[in-house]
């Protein structure tokens, strides 16, 4: 399916990108934050398929990143 497609695509991209800045010492594209942040959403939409309604993301708990 086209979602598994664009899943596999944006985890590709996201590993590039952090060995190359393993790589080259320059810092990732996307930090701690932005992990953070993407795991709320799926957690969000998750929840949201699962209970068949709207998730909002102030709903979740939060949790310190680092």
């Amino acid at each position: 399916p086209a979602k598994d497609r664009v899943y596999a695509a944006a985890i590709r991209a996201a590993m590039t990108d952090l060995l190359d800045a393993a790589v080259s010492g320059r810092a990732p594209l996307a930090g701690a934050v932005e992990g953070v942040a993407a795991v709320r959403l799926a957690t969000a939409a998750h929840e949201a398929a699962a209970q068949r309604t709207t998730v909002h993301l102030t709903d979740l708990p939060e949790e310190d990143a680092a």
